[in-house]
């Protein structure tokens, strides 16, 4: 707006105000790299951005939901409003935290969950244990 401010003032008065260009492009310049390496955005602005995003995703899914008489996507859509929902709740119990600072880790994560355990991996029935005697 300042830029168009000066030209409309330069084509009244017919002259060039190179001094106003150059400020007005240097801080327009500094707003964009702010911009792009996201100063002053800390986690908890993700998060709150994170969680404006789910709520959207949620209120598209429950029309969808409402509307359709297909039930594939009728499944697709609930199974959307049900991720959604624990992710909301994640990210709440990580904004209500104290230790909201401190990133999330594996071992943080299932807290965050509220799963007890983390999850055992079963091996793999099909493979199979070679070794060098059975060569």
């Amino acid at each position: 707006m300042g830029i168009l401010e000066v030209m409309i003032y330069d084509s009244y008065k017919n002259v060039v105000s190179v001094f106003f260009y150059l400020f007005l492009a240097l801080t327009l310049y500094l707003f964009i790299y702010l911009f792009k390496q996201q100063i002053g955005i800390d986690d908890v602005d993700y998060l709150k951005q994170m969680m404006e995003s789910h709520s959207r995703e949620m209120l598209l899914s429950q029309m969808a939901a409402d509307k359709t008489t297909n039930i594939q996507v009728k499944r697709i859509a609930n199974g959307i409003i049900e991720r959604r929902k624990r992710d909301i709740d994640v990210i709440d119990k990580m904004l209500d935290d104290d230790s909201k600072k401190a990133p999330i880790t594996k071992k943080n994560l299932f807290t965050y969950l509220n799963v007890r355990e983390e999850p055992k991996k079963e091996p793999n029935k099909e493979t199979k244990n070679y070794s060098m005697s059975s060569l």
